[in-house]
C-alpha cells in the first residue's frame, strides 16, 4: 500500500489500515508536525470513501509501523483465547495483557548513558521508546528534513502501542511534552539528568521520577 501511495496511486482502505492514516494525521496535528510520515509533506484522507492519497512528500512509517504490527499481534493473542501475553517487537515497543501467571509485566528502561534505570509495570498498557542510543543519530526532525541534535530520548506509555510508537518519536524530536498529547498517556523524559513522567500523579514511576 506505501509503495503504491508514494508511486502516486489513491488507495481504498480497509477499516483497520485507515484507522492507521487517521491516526498518524491526529499525532502529527497535535504534536504540530514533530511526528510526520510525509516528513513535511500532505495527504488527502476521504473518511467516507476510506482513501488515502500522497498530495505531497512520501510516506515512511518508521516511526509508527512498529506498534501498529505489535497491536495486531495482541489483538490475534486475545482472539484466540491466551488469557495473558506480552508483545515486544525489538528494544522498543511493547504491549502486556493479562499478567504473568500472577505477576505484572514489567520492563526496565535506561542505559549507562541515562539517569538510574527503573523498571515499569505495563499492565493492559503499551510502551515505547524512542532514542539515538542503540542505533545511532537516525531521528529526523520531520520539520526540518534534519536530525535530531544533543540528547535524544522519547517514552510514552499509553492504551494502544500504535499510539505509544508515534508519540515517543514526537518526544524524541521535541524534547518536551506537547499541550495537546492525550491525558491517557504518560510521557518520560530526561530533564537535567532526571527522569521526569508527565502527566503528574501517576502510581507509574512514583519513585523513580523527581
Amino acid at each position: 500500500v506505501v509503495s503504491r501511495l508514494n508511486a502516486g496511486s489513491e488507495e481504498r482502505l480497509d477499516a483497520e489500515l485507515f484507522g492507521l492514516f487517521e491516526t498518524c494525521e491526529d499525532v502529527r496535528t497535535a504534536s504540530d508536525g514533530a511526528f510526520d510520515i510525509t516528513r513535511g509533506g500532505a495527504l488527502a484522507l476521504d473518511a467516507d470513501r476510506r482513501t488515502v492519497r500522497v498530495l505531497r512528500g512520501d510516506i515512511d512509517m518508521g516511526g509508527i509501523g512498529k506498534g501498529f504490527a505489535v497491536d495486531l499481534a495482541a489483538a490475534s493473542l486475545r482472539e484466540s483465547g491466551v488469557p495473558g501475553g506480552f508483545v515486544h517487537a525489538g528494544t522498543s515497543t511493547c504491549r502486556g495483557f493479562g499478567d504473568a501467571e500472577g505477576s505484572p509485566w514489567s520492563v526496565r528502561i535506561g542505559s549507562d548513558t541515562t539517569p538510574t534505570p527503573f523498571s515499569i509495570d505495563v499492565i493492559d498498557r503499551a510502551l515505547s521508546v524512542s532514542g539515538d542510543e542503540i542505533q545511532g543519530a537516525h531521528i529526523i526532525d520531520p520539520r526540518t528534513d534534519s536530525p535530531v541534535e544533543g540528547t535524544v530520548f522519547g517514552a510514552c506509555t499509553g492504551p494502544s502501542a500504535v499510539l505509544c510508537d508515534a508519540w515517543s518519536t514526537a518526544l524524541a524530536v521535541t524534547g518536551s511534552r506537547p499541550d495537546r498529547m492525550p491525558s491517557g498517556c504518560t510521557s518520560i523524559m530526561i530533564r537535567d539528568n532526571y527522569w521526569h513522567a508527565e502527566p503528574s500523579g501517576l502510581r507509574v514511576l512514583e519513585e523513580a521520577v523527581r
